[in-house]
């Protein structure tokens, strides 16, 4: 009994196992591929918030303060974005990231537009 507790135990932590999640590799590459606009603090220095959007896309939300249970200097990926708040802030406080699967590449990152601003 001892060594199927122990087997099962290896398991489910294998199942659980944040490499083996395709959404990690996608988080991974787009981290390692995204060049923040000017303005904007180092990758490590926002909470990045991560979910599919329609038409094969992955939207990354970078905030530089915690966002829906997500600290500064951590990632993750929801369900859907309807399951990410909206995140407050001005300028380079938010950076948003697209990223299309298919293609294999992104957008050029941009940040939130401040307040009375209409030219993005």
């Amino acid at each position: 009994m001892k060594k199927f507790g122990v087997l099962a135990l290896t398991l489910l932590s294998a199942c659980g196992s944040p490499a083996a999640r395709p959404q990690t590799k996608i988080m991974d590459q787009i981290e390692r591929e995204v060049i923040l606009p000017v303005g904007a603090r180092s990758l490590e220095r926002y909470a990045r918030l991560y979910t599919n959007i329609p038409n094969g896309r992955v939207v990354g939300i970078y905030v530089s303060s915690t966002l829906d249970n997500v600290p500064v200097g951590k990632r993750k990926w929801f369900k859907d974005i309807h399951h990410i708040s909206k995140p407050s802030g001005v300028g380079c406080e938010i950076v948003y990231v697209i990223y299309d699967l298919d293609r294999k590449r992104m957008t050029t990152p941009f940040c939130e537009r401040e307040k009375g601003d209409r030219s993005q």
